[in-house]
């Protein structure tokens, strides 16, 4: 039976970890969840609340079972 590794990149925005997740994928032939949050708020037309990263968790949660 294969392992699976699950291998997360975490760190401040604007260090290059969407670069580095997609490098990595590519690298070891894998698949890999986007950040949910870069999105989401992005398309709000205000500033995000408490409610909002609630949801934002929830989604994030939702993409990655996808790959269990």
């Amino acid at each position: 039976m294969q392992t699976k590794l699950k291998i997360v990149v975490s760190g401040p925005e604007s260090v290059v970890k969407s670069t580095l997740t997609r490098q990595l994928a590519e690298y070891f032939n894998a698949s890999y969840v986007d950040e949910i949050a870069r999105d989401f708020i992005a398309k709000l037309d205000r500033e995000y609340t408490k409610q909002d990263v609630l949801a934002i968790a929830k989604l994030q949660i939702k993409a990655e079972q996808y790959f269990k």
